[in-house]
């Protein structure tokens, strides 16, 4: 999509810090039309594709099932024997958070039938999810996706914490939204990177 040109992390951190509040999905969706009415492209074929994204979070914080549960059992005995104190209060709702992803994840692992006792919560940032990366770790992170035109015009963006077909529905609607007639969608849906072609 970007032809080549990667700027460092540094480069992509400075912009974020810099902007800040002022870049929205609004803003993004606003200018894309602009560009896309300046070149007269209204009916187009589209790709798709996601890449993991690290969390900010370290990965060696995480935590088993029992921790979790333990955690917000003493948590709850804390706030309770401290009644109005904040950093208690806080240290309860850290902890619900991590049960709450916890129960996510072993609600989604049900469905598909796998291992409930591998799952690990990061206590920093629950709602990312363990992904090994093409490194070949394991680390909390996230799913970021893209739909893009032939032009590199990116039209939808998404991230969910575990899987890119998620985002399919939500960037399509996205790309329509900002006057983008899908005609074909390319997408690249598993790791040896084999694209997947679908017309609409």
């Amino acid at each position: 999509i970007l032809g080549g040109w990667c700027p460092d992390h540094s480069t992509l951190g400075r912009f974020i810090e810099g902007l800040h509040g002022e870049v929205s999905e609004a803003l993004f969706e606003r200018l894309t039309v602009e560009a896309l009415r300046a070149i007269g492209k209204r009916v187009c074929d589209v790709s798709l594709d996601g890449t993991i994204v690290c969390a900010v979070a370290s990965r060696y914080g995480r935590l088993h099932a029992d921790a979790i549960t333990e955690r917000l059992a003493r948590a709850q005995q804390r706030a309770a024997a401290a009644s109005g104190d904040e950093k208690a209060t806080e240290a309860l709702e850290r902890a619900r958070a991590c049960a709450d992803a916890l129960a996510a994840q072993q609600r989604v692992r049900r469905e598909v039938g796998r291992d409930l006792e591998s799952i690990q919560i990061c206590p920093s940032e629950p709602e990312a999810v363990t992904h090994k990366t093409k490194e070949g770790a394991f680390h909390p992170a996230y799913v970021g996706s893209v739909v893009a035109t032939p032009e590199r015009f990116i039209v939808g963006v998404d991230v969910d914490p575990r899987d890119e077909l998620v985002s399919v529905q939500p960037m399509l609607e996205q790309a329509m939204a900002i006057s983008v007639s899908v005609k074909t969608v390319v997408a690249f849906v598993d790791q040896s990177e084999r694209p997947s072609m679908m017309a609409l």
